[in-house]
């Protein structure tokens, strides 16, 4: 599971159960580490048995004060006379509350 800083962590399957709040994320790729460090002790936490299966959801308030209105309008360009293909376009999409 990918989380930040505020997000809640939930663990199992079918019925996720709260395991507690992200308080930190540490990660070195060269040092092998990767964590997300959980504070339990919030109203409704558990601790998570190993292995699990985590689902983070993210801080509703945090996530949706960003960028509101804006778009992009992008020209791509290919500099060959060849046919050209594109590979890959991604795009990150939230519900804002203005």
């Amino acid at each position: 599971a990918a989380g930040n800083v505020g997000d809640m962590l939930y663990f199992g399957t079918g019925t996720p159960t709260l395991a507690g709040q992200i308080t930190a994320v540490n990660v070195n790729a060269q040092a092998g580490i990767n964590q997300l460090v959980v504070d339990t002790t919030v109203t409704g936490g558990n601790m998570p048995p190993q292995p699990s299966y985590f689902v983070v959801a993210r801080n509703q308030v945090a996530e949706s004060h960003g960028v509101l209105g804006h778009y992009a309008l992008t020209t791509l360009t290919h500099p060959g006379t060849t046919q050209g293909e594109l590979f890959a376009v991604q795009s990150d999409v939230m519900k804002s509350y203005p």
